[in-house]
């Protein structure tokens, strides 16, 4: 019934490493087509040569030329096969990312995902995501494919001339400073940026789901006047980093325009005193490009690498699991009864309940009442484990629900909560949730839980599409949705949270007795709504009270 089970973890690098095997196709590939274009440039360097030199030939010159057109093709078609891997290596490692994420995200339990902002983890899914894309997944890319070809132009530029080498790798050293140092402003208005665009997520999400309140409140002038203001202050962070880039690259390109210059006038000389040919000075010229650009690359993709640190911490922080590290034990069934053992529960330092101690047993149902604030909501969300109790047990078959994972104990319970959420789906599979049912145990479900004449009315049947979760039909029938999920399970264990507070009167009581004649069922009902009619056929009533107000009583 009961068994260990160990878990591992892992960071979200972990699900990017899966997709390396087709960076590395597209990088033999890549440099492959980039070796084959510079072996192209050597055949332009001879052709050169061949037409300048006194003992010109025609038939040199279209044998070179012939050469050069046949690397350049091949060059070319490696290069399309390399950047379509590029393309599938980065779709690949940006699934398996987004994938981890979600899968962690499901990790947590209820307690942890509501301690804080959701806008977190959406900020985490696009903007976050978009970073890890373009400065850590691509950015691996960059630098070992400009690594690669930053070899193969140093080798053959070291055939050529050793001198343009030279001056090359001086320029390139202080490209690397140069970058180095004007990087320094740009990390920090990024790390700004960042920091805006995660309240501004926060802020959206908030004035959205806020829409009722500012209509209904006529607050439309001021949500329109803070949304300027939070959008300007995007706007106008990016702007000053685009400003300040354009500044640093204008000068860059400056200081590295003068130095090509000079370059370009020292291999001049060589001509002159015949140390080196036209030929040879446009292929050096090609190769000095060609060494330039990945080092500059090189040092930029390092930097975004460095620049996306913070990104992954704050991922990883918003994915961290604190509270299920014990969770040791799968449940694979309930057979006698949940116990309360000695149970203390405080929101910070207010306590909600304290010295609790209760048995729910198997088969047996249970109503709990009580003010608003008095617990009983607490009690239920225990019972479900989205919260674990500060002090005391709760005992599951004598087994520590606490230590029983999360994932094997909802298997074994139907949440039947009063705030429904509605996929944007059809009704059958919102009443399914994408599990496999007969036809029959739908229709029964569908019977019991009083959707029938619903279903009836629909010209689509139970291929209705639900859009919005939910705003297409009403609440009382987005409730009985919810009944039917619970039902169509057939677990016998069935938590109630005001389920039955948006039914009229004669529906929710019938659904209720429903509930109430399942025999092997064990029922616990969190509700204000009372029916006479039923009350007398459930094993116990609990009415929950403050601490200071006589806690726990049973009726």
């Amino acid at each position: 019934m009961l068994k260990e089970k160990k878990t591992k973890q892992k960071t979200i690098r972990s699900a990017i490493r899966k997709s390396y095997p087709i960076l590395f196709l597209a990088l033999i590939f890549g440099v492959a087509g980039y070796a084959l274009s510079v072996k192209a440039n050597y055949y332009i360097k001879l052709s050169f040569d061949n037409v300048l030199s006194e003992a010109r030939s025609m038939e040199v010159l279209k044998t070179n030329s012939v050469q050069m057109l046949y690397f350049v093709l091949i060059a070319i078609v490696l290069m399309l096969i390399a950047s379509y891997l590029k393309s599938l290596y980065n779709k690949r490692a940006m699934t398996y990312a987004k994938n981890f994420y979600l899968t962690k995200l499901f990790s947590k339990n209820v307690s942890e995902f509501n301690k804080d902002n959701t806008a977190r983890y959406f900020s985490n899914l696009t903007n976050d995501m978009q970073k890890v894309e373009q400065k850590y997944i691509l950015a691996i890319h960059e630098i070992v494919y400009n690594f690669f070809n930053l070899i193969i132009s140093i080798a053959v530029l070291l055939y050529v001339n050793y001198m343009i080498l030279l001056l090359a790798l001086g320029v390139g050293l202080l490209f690397l400073i140069l970058v180095a140092l004007l990087s320094i402003p740009i990390k920090k208005h990024e790390a700004k940026i960042s920091e805006v665009k995660g309240f501004y997520t926060v802020y959206v999400k908030e004035i959205v789901s806020a829409y009722q309140v500012i209509k209904t409140n006529n607050l439309e002038n001021k949500g329109e006047e803070d949304f300027y203001h939070k959008s300007k202050t995007v706007e106008d962070t990016e702007y000053r980093l685009g400003k300040l880039i354009a500044y640093l690259s204008l000068s860059l390109g400056f200081v590295l325009a003068i130095l090509l210059l000079g370059t370009i006038a020292f291999g001049i000389y060589l001509i002159y005193i015949k140390v080196m040919t036209v030929g040879s000075l446009i292929f050096a010229m090609t190769l000095f490009g060609n060494i330039l650009n990945p080092i500059g690359a090189i040092s930029g993709e390092v930097q975004e690498i460095i620049a996306v640190k913070p990104v992954f911490k704050a991922i990883n922080d918003n994915l961290k699991v604190e509270d299920n590290s014990c969770e040791k034990i799968e449940l694979n069934s309930f057979e006698e009864k949940i116990e309360f053992k000695n149970i203390r529960f405080a929101y910070d330092t207010r306590d909600i309940l304290n010295g609790v101690n209760y048995e729910f047993e198997k088969g047996k149902k249970y109503l709990i009442t009580g003010p608003s604030g008095g617990g009983k909501t607490t009690m239920l969300k225990l019972l479900r484990k989205y919260f674990n109790p500060n002090e005391g047990k709760i005992l599951i078959d004598g087994k520590d629900l606490k230590e029983i994972t999360a994932l094997s104990y909802f298997k074994n319970i139907a949440n039947i909560e009063q705030q429904v959420f509605l996929f944007e789906d059809t009704l059958y599979n919102n009443i399914t949730l994408y599990k496999n049912y007969s036809d029959e145990e739908v229709q029964e479900a569908i019977q019991k839980s009083g959707l029938s004449h619903f279903v009836e009315n629909l010209d689509e049947g139970l291929d209705y599409k639900i859009t919005d979760n939910g705003k297409n039909i009403s609440g009382g029938e987005k409730a009985r949705i919810a009944i039917a999920r619970g039902l169509i399970t057939k677990t016998n264990l069935i938590f109630l949270d005001e389920a039955f507070a948006s039914l009229d009167k004669d529906t929710a009581s019938q659904i209720e007795r429903t509930l109430l004649d399942l025999d092997q069922l064990t029922l616990v009902n969190v509700s204000h709504v009372v029916f006479e009619e039923n009350v007398k056929d459930y094993d116990a009533v609990l009415t929950v009270k403050p601490p200071q107000r006589g806690g726990v009583e049973t009726a």
